[in-house]
């Protein structure tokens, strides 16, 4: 456990820093040409929620920990102010492989399968309480990655069908090196996982991931604050 904690706080030395790797085959355009790892864009939230797009790794003990402790808790007391984007990626490479990207996983590849695995979950389940509960199935136990979303799914109500359809096709592909262009495209650049950006931006990392509510709850400009802000703010 260890030694993947520390694998966590690896700087570049692993990770790729182009923008972009790998060119879209045009057929794989044309059979997804809607297909997104982004749920909603800042410009899209009417309430005035605040919008969190959280990057991570399936197998990193610093994403689990975020997940399990901070954004669950946080889901729980202050959903009604936030929204989620899920984009798992983290430290990793993408390659052209004929009609397929190939990915370079920091924890090699059970957690490439594992972050398409949720990459499909985000895309395939519509209810945002089902799909944070199924993220957080998932990855309590990320490492046998089909196992891990097929138990998760006889625990709650998913698509599994297409869950798995996904993550096993072209589909699941597309969607992990669409996560990963957005992973490469972030400014400043990714140094830790997971990073947590708040509208867009990133703050300090440390509080968001140590204090997320209560970094939250700064960043919701509702001049009327939910209970729970009032008390940890």
């Amino acid at each position: 456990m260890l030694l993947l904690a520390g694998l966590c706080l690896i700087m570049s030395a692993f990770y790729l820093s182009q923008t972009s790797q790998g060119e879209y085959p045009a057929d794989l355009v044309r059979e997804f040409p809607n297909l997104s790892v982004q749920v909603v864009d800042q410009m899209e939230v009417k309430d005035g929620k605040v919008v969190v797009d959280l990057y991570y790794e399936v197998l990193c003990p610093d994403s689990r920990s975020f997940v399990l402790y901070q954004l669950f808790p946080a889901w729980q007391g202050l959903r009604d102010i936030f929204t989620i984007n899920y984009v798992p990626y983290g430290k990793a490479g993408t390659y052209n492989d004929k009609d397929r990207f190939r990915f370079s996983c920091q924890h090699g590849p059970v957690e490439c399968q594992g972050n398409t695995y949720h990459a499909c979950a985000a895309k395939y389940i519509e209810d945002e309480d089902i799909k944070l509960d199924y993220i957080k199935c998932m990855i309590n136990d990320n490492y046998n990655p089909p196992r891990a979303a097929l138990r998760c799914s006889r625990e709650m109500t998913v698509p599994w069908s297409d869950i798995s359809t996904c993550a096993k096709g072209r589909e699941g592909n597309l969607l992990h090196k669409l996560a990963g262009d957005r992973t490469h495209a972030l400014r400043p650049k990714v140094t830790f996982i997971p990073t947590i950006e708040l509208n867009g931006e990133q703050l300090y990392q440390r509080d968001v991931r140590r204090y997320f509510s209560r970094e939250l709850c700064k960043q919701y400009q509702d001049p009327v604050k939910p209970p729970h802000c009032i008390s940890i703010v």
